[in-house]
């Protein structure tokens, strides 16, 4: 049976009926969202073809102002079947702003085809006979432009800025969201890159206060965009980061074996920011200096420097420990430098001269028994820790002692003291007590060697006659 019989539309719809447009191209079906429900009774819809008149239509009624919603042939429908469905458009008119005049756009026709290739056309007065009215397929057209207010074209971090959304042919009160780009939420107040902007009187104004990031980071462009359009203003990098700065506060003075604290003052300087502090002065060596230790921890010196940390606080406070170096080498000086900071002048004085050295020795016994340890304490003043220093004995022989050597050396402990332990040997001599005598620098000690290893084998004796006979009153001789 051939298909004779026309498609009949049953209704249009819209997802809005007021659009606007801004830089760019738009596509009218996607901003319409237009939807056709139609049918056919044999061969099914095929396609849809709507036209709408602009607002010049009416002083120049000719094609080039109207603008058209269609969709394409033998399409399966959105919804429902070919027979009695729902069709979204598919190819619609671009709008921009050179083609596109804003105000309302009057429902001009639609035209309707089924597959066998019927085809009506809807007019208005068609419309009302379908029980659709025609002013409700109307819909507007309006655009938005964005300017920026600076008269200079750029705006200081710190400054407040402003810009101006121009809404022709948009309702009153509409909400216009917008969006702003080239910068970061950190670089405006209220640290958001979106609002929305209300219409008034045919404009919607938008406020900005930038913030002061003090941060290097060059001139920013900042682009608000709404309604597709945009404007854009260059925002001068006037608060740039801060340099760090360092100062120094100390005593002058300090003794050899001494503390002296050293504060160090930072300024823009982030908590936990490395930095290093370097001494200085005539004369000035790594041995003046024993010791350093800053937030709680101790710092390896390196040469005549250390490295430590800035904390929280903004004050960093280097424990720093002076040596006595037992050298008389008068009052020394130096200075202590950060970055482009140097302390005052800082004195050493110089209280460990250079003293004569004194040695005592003292035997932990008065004697000691052959196969012992004889133990001996040195005691000294103004030597030096680690000092090696000789000693000889004397009173015995070389194979008396375990080591079989009558000198040795020592070195100085903590404090001056060390300890001297002479291993005496079993030597199975019977020979009498002997004495042992220590001599260090010219300090002596004596002790007694109990001579305990006496030899113990039993002598023998043997008689042999000179002759084997003798007269009488003569000599007998063995």
């Amino acid at each position: 049976m051939v298909d004779t019989t026309k498609p009949t539309l049953r209704s249009i719809k819209f997802q809005s009926n007021s659009i606007a447009i801004g830089d760019g191209n738009y596509d009218l079906g996607k901003l319409l969202g237009i939807t056709v429900s139609a049918s056919d009774d044999s061969s099914g819809v095929s396609n849809f073809y709507g036209f709408w008149e602009n607002p010049n239509f009416a002083s120049n009624p000719t094609g080039s102002n109207l603008v058209y919603i269609a969709s394409f042939l033998d399409k399966a429908p959105l919804s429902g079947t070919s027979l009695n469905g729902v069709w979204p458009s598919d190819m619609a008119s671009t709008l921009n702003r050179v083609n596109t005049p804003v105000g309302t756009y009057k429902f001009f026709s639609l035209q309707l085809r089924d597959v066998a290739g019927n085809v009506y056309t809807y007019q208005a007065n068609d419309l009302r006979n379908a029980g659709i009215i025609p002013s409700t397929l109307d819909f507007s057209v309006g655009s938005y432009s964005v300017v920026s207010n600076s008269q200079s074209g750029s705006v200081n971090e710190g400054s407040s800025t402003s810009f101006t959304i121009w809404a022709s042919n948009v309702p009153l009160g509409t909400s216009v969201p917008y969006i702003l780009s080239g910068i970061s939420a950190s670089d405006v107040s209220g640290g958001s890159l979106t609002g929305n902007a209300q219409v008034n009187n045919g404009s919607a104004y938008i406020g900005l206060v930038l913030e002061n990031d003090q941060l290097t980071e060059g001139s920013e462009t900042l682009t608000v965009t709404a309604g597709g359009a945009s404007a854009s203003i260059l925002v001068n990098d006037t608060s740039i980061t801060p340099a760090p700065s360092y100062s120094i506060n100390s005593n002058d003075t300090v003794p050899e074996n001494g503390l002296i604290s050293i504060n160090v003052v930072t300024t823009n300087v982030p908590s936990g920011t490395p930095f290093t502090f370097v001494f200085s002065g005539s004369g000035i060596t790594a041995s003046d200096f024993s010791g350093a230790h800053a937030n709680g921890f101790p710092i390896t010196l390196i040469g005549l420097s250390g490295t430590t940390t800035a904390n929280s606080t903004g004050v960093t406070t280097i424990g720093l420990s002076v040596a006595g170096d037992f050298l008389t080498e008068g009052d020394e000086v130096f200075r202590v430098s950060v970055g482009n900071a140097t302390s005052i002048p800082i004195t050493i004085f110089d209280t460990s001269k250079n003293r004569a050295p004194t040695y005592v020795v003292a035997s932990s016994a008065s004697s000691f028994n052959e196969g012992s340890i004889a133990s001996f304490t040195l005691t000294t003043t103004n030597v030096a820790s680690g000092t090696s220093v000789p000693y000889t004995l004397s009173g015995v022989g070389p194979s008396d002692l375990a080591s079989g050597t009558l000198t040795g050396r020592v070195s100085i402990g903590v404090g001056g003291k060390t300890s001297i332990s002479v291993p005496i040997a079993a030597d199975g001599a019977t020979e009498g007590i002997e004495s042992l005598t220590i001599s260090v620098q010219g300090a002596a000690a004596s002790i007694a060697i109990n001579d305990t290893s006496k030899s113990s084998a039993t002598p023998t004796y043997t008689l042999t006659p000179a002759t084997l006979s003798v007269n009488e009153g003569e000599l007998a001789r063995v």
